[in-house]
């Protein structure tokens, strides 16, 4: 979904739009500085088809930059689960968290 996909998606009123997107589609709504907020504990009920596509699309655009995440429990493993998708240098700038393994 390109800036002008985008800027359509969202100037359609909310009643007419499809409310089920792709996760790929998900992530280009999620801007440099955006805060992102992740459920889950361990890599369990983490939505990791959204943090890998997030990932992804960081490595190939450098796009979105300085994101701040938000999670209320350890949402990763230490390993490949959860939010060490994210741990790219330039992704996240801040990470706020309630339990840190």
């Amino acid at each position: 979904m390109n800036t002008q996909a985008t800027q359509s998606l969202l100037s359609t009123p909310t009643h007419q739009r499809n409310k089920v997107v792709s996760a790929v589609d998900a992530v280009r709504l999620i801007h440099d500085g955006d805060t992102v907020a992740v459920g889950g504990f361990v890599g369990g009920g983490v939505p990791e088809a959204l943090v890998v596509a997030l990932r992804n699309q960081f490595l190939i655009t450098g796009k979105p930059r300085n994101l701040t995440l938000l999670f209320g429990a350890g949402p990763g493993d230490g390993g490949e689960r959860g939010v060490n998708h994210l741990a790219l240098e330039g992704l996240i700038g801040r990470v706020i968290g309630g339990h840190w393994g």
